[in-house]
């Protein structure tokens, strides 16, 4: 499906922006792929519409209002798939960033003896508050854990920390522990971006789907244009003359 182009429909809804995503490998595919699909079921089921219209136009029983309808009440029945498939994969993408969020804040054992870890924690909190922070993060990055959880491991005022650089300081250590877990946030980060940022182009796509009738004028200028809406009302409201009371 990823290489089928429809140029009726938006490329900013094919499922190709999915895998385009920095983040997207085999370490990340399988937490993506209900995002895949969704944007494939956005993307195919938009292009139904196209083509519902279009056959729609060659059925000779039918009037242009008649086609509007009734390519209208199969528009709607395909956005009730696609709401279901976005809706589905961001509450699965929200599970996983959750999780993997709960991780990356959770405590940190300390791997250094007793004296030792005192000992470090004294050290770093004899130095300046910016000397403090590269300190730790120069032994996050150079993997040197006895130093970095005998500081994270311990409440941050023992290290001279406050607890929000603490706190930020143990998610850089996941996250260098951690590097697939830390892809696959960002991974579903991403595709809840992506959900929630394009949810109004599948409005978009599928009313320019439907279309609507439009009403000219002798000079063939476009006056208004009629929404199937207004013609369910009107039909509504006509064949009420025709219901009986009780």
């Amino acid at each position: 499906m990823s290489d089928n182009i429809d140029t009726r429909v938006a490329a900013d809804l094919h499922p190709g922006v999915v895998k385009a995503l920095d983040s997207y490998d085999e370490d990340t595919e399988t937490i993506l792929g209900p995002t895949v699909a969704a944007f494939t079921e956005a993307y195919t089921g938009i292009g139904r519409v196209h083509d519902a219209k279009e056959k729609a136009a060659t059925n000779p029983t039918w009037n242009e209002a008649r086609q509007l309808i009734e390519t209208d009440a199969f528009g709607q029945k395909v956005f009730a798939q696609i709401a279901k498939r976005f809706d589905s994969a961001a509450s699965n993408l929200k599970v996983v960033i959750a999780g993997i969020e709960k991780e990356f804040s959770s405590p940190i054992e300390s791997k250094a003896a007793g004296m030792i870890a005192a000992e470090i924690r004294s050290h770093v909190k004899g130095l300046k508050i910016g000397e403090r922070l590269a300190f730790v993060q120069a032994a996050i990055k150079d993997g040197d854990q006895r130093t970095a959880t005998a500081i994270l491991g311990a409440p941050s005022y023992l290290s001279g920390l406050d607890r929000d650089m603490q706190a930020t300081l143990t998610r850089i250590y996941h996250e260098h522990h951690e590097p697939v877990k830390a892809k696959r946030l960002r991974a579903a980060q991403a595709g809840l971006d992506l959900l929630e940022s394009r949810g109004g182009a599948v409005h978009t796509q599928l009313a320019k789907a439907v279309g609507c009738i439009e009403v000219r004028n002798d000079r063939g200028i476009v006056t208004r244009r009629i929404l199937a809406k207004e013609l369910k009302d009107k039909k509504s409201a006509a064949e009420q003359a025709f219901v009986l009371d009780a």
